[in-house]
């Protein structure tokens, strides 16, 4: 005589009922009904500020300066992410430069203000939050000259020049809206003529070496 007669048929009927109670599982738990998706990495625009201290040496002479940018920073994507920037940019130094006073050489303090379309690349150095940038731009150069020769020809006029320049450097992001960049530029005035009375002064500097600082805040 069996002595389990309900109980044989009950398990029959519980492990018939075990596959289709995973199946069940499985449709309620999301993890296991849908696939993992990968996120795709899109490029973005930033909008940025930057302020700058610059030394510039023009083989004549030295000083500080300093430059204000506003610009626009475009994303890169994955894997590499290097990033494009796009800016205007506003630069003023004062600094004695070697000119030309009617074919004898001499000096006259110059008033440089530059103002300038940049267009630099950023590559970062992979998870270390170092990247390093380069790039170069074009402008116009406001000059302001005053001086005396060697014969006691002066001047004291204003111009404009065509400028270029391109630059290279390092920097760090020091959080998720603030970089900092230290780095070189070389800055090349074209020639131009000044005139005082019948003096005819060239400006022979062309070129600028400017080390700077520079601090950026995302907007």
């Amino acid at each position: 005589m069996n002595k389990f007669p309900v109980i044989t048929p009950l398990l029959i009927f519980t492990l018939g009922l075990s596959p289709l109670t995973g199946q069940v599982d499985m449709d309620l738990d999301p993890d296991a009904a849908v696939a993992p998706i990968t996120p795709v990495e899109k490029g973005g625009r930033t909008t940025y500020a930057a302020v700058a201290g610059n030394w510039v040496d023009n083989n004549t002479d030295g000083t500080l300066g300093g430059a204000l940018r506003l610009g626009w920073n475009f994303a890169g994507v994955a894997p590499y992410y290097i990033s494009t920037d796009v800016e205007v940019e506003a630069s003023y130094w004062q600094v004695d430069s070697e000119v030309s006073y009617g074919g004898q050489k001499g000096k006259a303090k110059t008033k440089n203000l530059p103002a300038m379309v940049n267009l630099r690349v950023n590559v970062p150095l992979s998870d270390t939050g170092l990247f390093l940038y380069g790039g170069g731009g074009a402008g116009v150069s406001y000059i302001d000259i005053s001086g005396t020769g060697p014969q006691g020809q002066s001047v004291n006029d204003t111009g404009a020049v065509f400028t270029y320049g391109f630059s290279a450097g390092i920097g760090v992001d020091v959080n998720d809206r603030v970089s900092i960049r230290a780095g070189y530029r070389s800055l090349w005035l074209t020639d131009d003529s000044f005139n005082d009375g019948d003096v005819e002064v060239k400006l022979s500097t062309e070129r600028n070496d400017i080390f700077e600082l520079a601090v950026r805040l995302d907007l």
